[in-house]
């Protein structure tokens, strides 16, 4: 954005990184994602035994929730390739942003 108009933010040259709060707020963001993603786990670690033992009682669905579980994969891979492409062309946006429209 500074390249683009220095004026457009006042004292944007004061502005810097800090270290420990750059470190700090990495480190809050790990162990979040380190808590929440094994909470799950533990949680199911005790019904996975149990779901285990059961083997193959009641494992069969229906067609409408066969039908139900596919419709929800496609529109997941719809889903994630319409933002692959859009994260193409926003990399692509910023780039002509930096450099300019001649450098295409």
């Amino acid at each position: 954005m500074l390249a683009v108009n220095r004026d457009a933010i006042p004292r944007a040259a004061s502005v810097t990184l800090d270290g420990p709060v750059l470190g700090f707020t990495l480190l809050v963001a790990l162990a979040t994602g380190v808590i929440f993603g094994l909470a799950p786990l533990l949680h199911l670690s005790q019904k996975l035994t149990i779901a285990l033992k059961d083997g193959g009682c009641g494992t069969t669905s229906g067609a409408l929730r066969k039908t139900l579980r596919g419709a929800l994969v496609v529109s997941e891979v719809t889903l994630a390739v319409v933002l692959v492409g859009s994260v193409r062309f926003l990399a692509k946006s910023a780039k002509t942003m930096q450099t300019g429209p001649e450098s295409l």
